[in-house]
């Protein structure tokens, strides 16, 4: 396994930060670069959110970290510690503690760095910091740093505990600094991005464990999670959460590390050249994995082909030191064509026999809502074991009996076993690939392959990543034939206008984010849940609540956005695949540029469907005979039919916005902002909308009981919106 060291390498020229502090409209908000580069919305009180770790012994669900508190834990820090790793100056002392960016998360005692960046200025939120009992806070001083006013800024230095409130106001310092009756402690910075990013540094340093980079272009958060749950032999496992993978939010990442910990996993994102040699940097990691490389971000104007992209996922590549290791899809040419750092080891993973971690297969089981695959090592068997770290002891033992003990199935389970076959309960052949990644990882870092496969089989979806949600009926008074899916005629859900068929909906949710890479990927699962729908389960260990798909497949496609002037090749493409996919019943679209390329695949025939090759789209309000109607609602949608050359047709509604198609969807919800609903409040009266034109659109169906629903779409398309328009609609996530 690589060696754990410091992390002292020192960033590249071209890696610095653009001084902006992140993006937010009053926060210093970390963006989730998982396939586009919109922050999530956020009402806090302070700047980047600084979520506690996800450390843990045995692994766990979703956080794949297990056993992670969500409390603050990383090290702790005095007011000179701060100030010299910062470049800054002791204003006054304060008692030592943690460092947080968000005062949502701040604990007593901790100390508040105000980022500050274009649009928001963290020391606006000084007085929440102390109402919440920090016990310091570090700002910064415009203008005042290294090689300026140095006069100004050793007085700072030597100002101490000793300076009056009225003395510190003759200084060089901003004119809400301190805050009157300010009683912390104070340091003064001359950039506190790169206060956060220096602390970071020094915590990586300080660090003896392994830490894992991870980047690509698809499956950064899912192989994270996987493998947090492959390395959780070694001990307590810390790894990235949420969206924290960009220039703010890996420092936050690091900063939460506890020194106990036996390893690091930190998820790296990119949207420009650069970045991931500047995270690089700042995480130095031992172990350093690139996934794949796709058309994500190629609307950069610092990227724009595929082969840019690969140099600029390659960064880390390139940085690696002796020692380290870089292990990389064998399967991606472009990925093995990028050079690496003299003196580290690459690992190989893919599905040619000359990779070290290889994939000899791998299929769907129970209808398509899991996958089995089966993975051997050709690398040499680890002679000997890292010992786990001492407190994580008694986790790793209290886990043990909680593994599924189907996880590896029909093999030698001892660690000389180089072939393992392991299930993962979720939908989607890329679970193959991802898990695939782990275990190189795994393998590289001394565990063996068998017990990596039994504790990734733990695995649960991340967030809103292909997370099956089953809605089920609310039990109004209409009929339901128990288990059967069977449609019942002529009953309805009261008040909703749906048509009831089926015992419940189900929801695919990977509304986080959407590029053409995972797009496909989606669409092939969706088709793949339809062909599989009636055949039974190949597994004799399948859970018995396990979903069975029965009603139609409907795709909620939202925007794929940062694709530039390949945006609407790539609409097109999708749509086009759509077609292909014969599984695939309706397509509902949300955005403009899905909206374009309808409009274009439709090449303006909206008179009549004259069987000719070629798109169809009426606009809504037109005549369609044979087909759905939305009446004369206006929800700025458009209605119609696509076709292709094998005289393959199939509906589609491609509205503006993912807020208009949620509010056909769900009439009577009113949908806010942050994706959350309130059923029965009708929006009769609001704008252009009324409830009985709303109620029409319903009445065509868009979702039916028994339909399994997937929705996906780049996060800034707000397809969360959809999701919770359909719970709105149909009832509660069943348990």
């Amino acid at each position: 396994m690589p060696l754990p060291r410091s992390g002292n390498r020192s960033p590249r020229a071209d890696a610095s930060p653009d001084g902006s502090g992140g993006e937010g409209a009053r926060e210093a908000r970390p963006r989730g670069n998982g396939s586009d580069n919109e922050a999530p919305r956020s009402g806090s009180n302070g700047t980047a959110a600084a979520a506690g770790s996800g450390s843990g012994g045995g692994g766990g669900g979703g956080g794949g970290g297990g056993g992670g508190s969500n409390e603050w834990a990383g090290s702790v820090w005095s007011a000179q510690e701060i100030a010299d790793v910062a470049g800054g100056a002791v204003v006054r002392d304060g008692p030592p503690g943690r460092v947080c960016t968000d005062t949502r998360q701040l604990m007593a005692g901790d100390w508040f760095l105000a980022l500050r960046g274009p649009r928001f200025d963290g020391s606006e939120f000084l007085d929440e910091a102390a109402r919440r009992g920090c016990g310091g806070a570090v700002v910064m001083a415009e203008g005042w740093g290294e090689g300026a006013d140095g006069g100004v800024r050793e007085g700072l230095r030597n100002a101490g505990e000793t300076r009056g409130e009225e003395e510190l106001r003759g200084l060089d310092l901003p004119p809400n600094l301190p805050p009157n009756g300010w009683q912390g402690g104070l340091v003064v910075v001359p950039d506190t991005l790169g206060a956060l990013q220096g602390l970071a540094r020094e915590t990586r340093r300080r660090f003896g464990g392994v830490v894992v980079g991870i980047t690509g272009s698809v499956g950064k958060t899912t192989a994270r999670a996987l493998t947090a749950l492959a390395l959780s032999p070694l001990g307590p496992v810390h790894q990235t959460q949420g969206n924290l993978n960009n220039h703010i939010g890996v420092p936050i990442t690091l900063l939460a590390l506890p020194q106990t910990s036996a390893a690091c996993i930190v998820e790296m994102g990119m949207s420009a050249r650069g970045e991931i040699a500047l995270l690089s940097s700042i995480a130095t990691p031992t172990i350093g994995v690139l996934l794949n490389v796709g058309p994500a971000h190629i609307g950069d104007p610092t990227l724009g082909s595929l082969e840019a992209i690969a140099e600029a996922k390659g960064e880390m590549l390139v940085d690696a030191g002796e020692g380290d290791v870089c292990v990389v899809n064998a399967d991606d040419a472009r990925v093995m064509a990028l050079p690496f750092g003299k003196g580290a080891k690459r690992v190989t993973f893919g599905r040619s026999p000359s990779c070290d971690v290889q994939l000899l297969s791998a299929h769907t089981v129970d209808g398509g809502m899991a996958v089995e695959a089966v993975i051997r090592s050709n690398m040499p068997h680890p002679q000997t074991q890292p010992p786990p770290p001492a407190a994580a002891a008694a986790t790793t033992a209290a886990t043990a009996a909680a593994l599924p003990a189907a996880a590896v199935l029909g093999n030698d389970e001892s660690s000389s076993s180089n072939t393992v076959s392991v299930r993962i309960n979720s939908p989607g052949l890329h679970l193959a690939d991802n898990a695939l990644a782990a275990a190189a990882v795994a393998v590289a870092a001394g565990v063996p392959l068998p017990m990596a496969a039994r504790h990734m089989a733990r695995y649960e979806p991340v967030g809103m990543r292909m997370r099956v949600e089953r809605i089920r009926r609310r039990g109004l008074g209409e009929e339901r034939v128990e288990g059967s899916g069977e449609r019942v005629e002529g009953k309805q859900n009261k008040g909703k206008g749906v048509e009831v068929e089926g015992d419940c909906v189900t929801l695919l949710n990977d509304a986080y984010n959407a590029n053409p890479m995972s797009m496909a990927s989606a669409l092939q699962l969706l088709n793949q849940l339809s062909l599989n729908k009636s055949a039974p389960s190949s597994s004799s260990s399948a859970s018995p609540s396990s979903p069975l798909v029965s009603g139609r497949p409907v795709a909620v496609l939202g925007d794929m956005l940062e694709l530039g002037n390949q945006s609407e090749s790539a609409h097109v493409e999708a749509l086009t695949l759509c077609l292909s996919l014969t599984g695939i019943s309706l397509l509902l679209t949300a955005g403009p540029g899905f909206k374009s390329a309808v409009a274009a695949m439709g090449g303006g025939r909206r008179d009549k469907d004259d069987g000719k090759d070629g798109g169809y789209v009426r606009r809504d309000g037109d005549s369609n005979e044979g087909g759905s109607s939305a009446g004369d609602i206006n929800l700025g949608h458009v209605h119609g039919f696509l076709r292709n050359g094998a005289g393959r047709r199939l509906e589609v509604y491609a509205f503006d916005s993912a807020e208009r198609l949620a509010e056909a969807i769900a009439p009577f919800a009113s949908v806010d902002s942050q994706g959350d609903t309130t059923a029965g409040r009708g929006r009769a009266g609001s704008g252009d909308l009324c409830q009985e034109a709303i109620l029409g659109a319903v009445n065509v169906g868009l979702v039916k009981w028994g339909d399994v629903v997937l929705v996906k779409g780049s996060r800034g398309t707000h397809m969360e919106l959809v999701c919770s328009a359909i719970h709105s609609a149909f009832g509660v996530e069943d348990s």
